[in-house]
């Protein structure tokens, strides 16, 4: 959480990147998107999958939370 234009997305894509190089499990998404997966996988009864997924996720990292 931050000002505008002080570089948090490019941070967190590097902290993302980094997490890859060590073979770690690591999902990012925009707030929104995510809020819009999840309403895709509920409508398609899949929502539950999708949750047993984002458990084993080591990092997830969601951007434009404001």
């Amino acid at each position: 959480m931050g000002a505008v234009g002080t570089n948090k997305t490019p941070m967190a894509t590097a902290l993302g990147i980094e997490f890859c190089r060590r073979e770690r499990a690591v999902r990012f998404f925009r707030a929104s998107d995510l809020v819009a997966v999840q309403l895709e996988k509920f409508a398609a009864g899949t929502l539950s999958r999708f949750w047993e997924k984002l458990r084993k996720t080591e990092l997830l990292i969601l951007d434009e939370v404001g």
